[in-house]
C-alpha cells in the first residue's frame, strides 16, 4: 500500500509540474483576483478592486469564471452565504449547477444567482462573479507522459530499494543484540555450572562460543534470504503496478488528444466556411458595384471606397470587449439612407464630456457597433454613442458632447464632422 501511494505522488507530482508549464491560454488572464484568500474580505475587495485593474477572469473548480468590480446582479437570492474572498464564494458557485453567477461583497457576504436571465448593475464595495460556460481543463504535457511514468518506476523501485536496505539493516542489529544476549547467558550459564561443577569453564565457554557463531550465521543468512525474496517481491509488484498505470495514462491521453484534434478540426472548418462565404459575398458586391449591376439599376453599391467597407465589416464582426484595443483611434464611414455620409471616429476605454442627454440603454439587443450607429445616424440630435462591455449601449443627444478622461471597460464613438453628400 506504500508503494503504491508512492507512485501515486510521483505522478501527480509530475502532472502538477505539467499543468505549471502548460499556459491556458484566456483563462489565466486577469485571474489573481480569483486567487485571494484570507481572514479580512475588506482587504481581499481592495486588492481586487482597489488598482487600476477591475475586472478579469480565472478557473474555479474546472469552471471559468469572470469578474467585474463594482457590479451586482438581479434578480439574487436574498439569503446569503458568508465567503472571505471572491474565490470562496465562485468555489461555492461553481459546486451549483444552478449558479450561472453570484456578488459577493466586501464584508464578506456571498449572494447567489439562479435565474440565467440575470441582469447586471453598478453599485460600490460590490464584486460581480459571472460562469462563463467554458470548462477549464489541464492540456497535454508536452512530450507525452513516458518521461513521467520512467520517472515514478524509478521512483518505485528506489522506495523499495530503500525499505530492503531498512528491513536489513533491522535484521543485522537484532542479530546483534541476540548475540550479545546469547554470550551473555551462556557466560552466566557457564559460571553457573562452573560453581557447580568447577573445572570445566573453559570447555563450556567454548562451546557457548561456538555455539553462539552458528545461531548468528544461521541468522545472517536467514535474513538475507528473507530481504532477497521480499525485494523480488516487492520489484515485481511495482514493475507490474508502474506498467499498468503508464498503459492507463497513454490510452487516457490517447483519447485526449484524438478527442481535442476532432473539435480543433470541426472548428477550423466551420469558421472557413464562414470567411469563406464572407469573403465571396463582399467579393460579389464588389464586382457588382464596379460594373454597374445587380439586383437594381446601374448605380454604385456603396459610395465609400472599397478599404472602408472592408473596415466597416471587420468592425461589425467585433463586440464591446473585442474591439478595443483593436480598433483603438479608427475612422470610418457609414451613409444614411439620403445618401449622406458620416465619419466616425472610435476612442477605446474613455469617458465622456460635455453637456448632452444620455439615453441608457442596459441591455443591447446587438454589440455590433457599425449596426447601431447606423440606427442612430438620422437623428439630427444624435451627438454620440457610449458603450461598455457589460452590454450597456447610450445614445447621446443634444448638446455637446467630447472624449472625456480614460475609463476602463468603457468605449466611446464621436462624429468627426458634420454629415456631408
Amino acid at each position: 500500500m506504500g508503494l503504491r501511494s508512492s507512485l501515486v505522488l510521483a505522478v501527480l507530482s509530475t502532472s502538477a509540474a505539467w499543468a505549471a508549464q502548460a499556459p491556458l491560454g484566456a483563462a489565466n488572464t486577469g485571474g489573481n483576483c480569483l486567487t485571494l484568500s484570507g481572514d479580512s474580505p475588506s482587504t481581499v475587495y481592495d486588492a481586487c478592486c482597489a488598482g487600476d485593474t477591475k475586472s478579469g477572469s480565472g478557473s474555479i473548480d474546472g469552471a471559468e469564471f469572470t469578474y467585474t468590480c463594482e457590479q451586482w446582479a438581479l434578480p439574487y437570492e436574498r439569503t446569503a452565504v458568508k465567503a472571505t474572498s471572491a474565490r470562496e464564494c465562485a468555489q461555492l458557485c461553481a459546486a451549483r449547477k444552478d449558479c450561472p453567477a453570484a456578488s459577493w461583497a466586501a464584508k464578506g457576504q456571498c449572494y447567489f444567482v439562479s435565474d440565467a436571465s440575470y441582469s447586471s448593475r453598478p453599485l460600490r464595495s460590490i464584486l460581480l462573479l459571472e460562469k462563463t460556460g467554458k470548462l477549464v481543463s489541464e492540456p497535454e504535457p508536452v512530450g507525452g507522459c513516458g518521461d513521467a511514468v520512467d520517472a515514478a518506476k524509478v521512483k518505485c523501485e528506489q522506495d523499495a530499494k530503500e525499505k530492503c536496505d531498512a528491513e536489513t539493516a533491522a535484521i543485522k542489529d537484532q542479530c546483534k543484540a541476540d548475540q550479545t544476549k546469547a554470550v551473555q547467558d551462556e557466560i552466566r550459564k557457564c559460571d553457573e555450572e562452573k560453581a557447580t561443577l568447577g573445572g570445566s569453564c573453559d570447555d563450556l565457554k567454548t562451546k557457548a562460543e561456538q555455539q553462539c557463531q552458528d545461531e548468528k550465521d544461521a541468522l545472517i543468512d536467514a535474513g538475507k534470504a528473507q530481504c532477497d525474496q521480499e525485494k523480488a517481491t516487492l520489484t515485481d509488484a511495482a514493475k507490474q503496478q508502474c506498467d499498468a498505470e503508464k498503459a492507463s495514462l497513454a490510452e487516457t491521453a490517447k483519447k485526449q488528444c484524438d478527442a481535442d484534434k476532432d473539435a480543433l478540426t470541426a472548428a477550423f472548418e466551420s469558421e472557413k466556411k464562414a470567411l469563406q462565404k464572407a469573403l465571396d459575398d463582399a467579393n460579389q458586391k464588389l464586382k457588382e458595384c464596379s460594373a454597374g449591376t445587380g439586383t437594381g439599376p446601374a448605380t454604385v453599391v456603396s459610395p465609400t471606397t472599397p478599404e472602408n467597407e472592408a473596415l466597416l465589416q471587420e468592425i461589425s464582426r467585433e463586440n464591446f470587449s473585442s474591439i478595443c484595443p483593436k480598433f483603438a483611434g479608427k475612422t470610418f464611414t457609414t451613409v444614411d439612407s439620403q445618401g449622406y455620409k458620416h465619419d466616425w471616429q472610435l476612442y477605446c476605454h474613455s469617458n465622456v464630456g460635455g453637456a448632452s442627454t444620455p439615453n441608457y440603454n442596459w441591455s443591447c439587443h446587438t454589440q455590433d457597433i457599425i449596426k447601431l450607429l447606423r440606427e442612430q445616424q438620422e437623428n439630427p440630435n444624435f451627438k454620440a454613442l457610449w458603450v461598455n462591455t457589460n452590454n450597456v449601449c447610450t445614445p447621446w443627444t443634444g448638446g455637446t458632447v467630447f472624449a472625456g478622461g480614460p475609463f476602463a471597460n468603457h468605449h466611446l464613438v464621436l462624429p468627426t464632422r458634420p454629415a456631408y453628400k
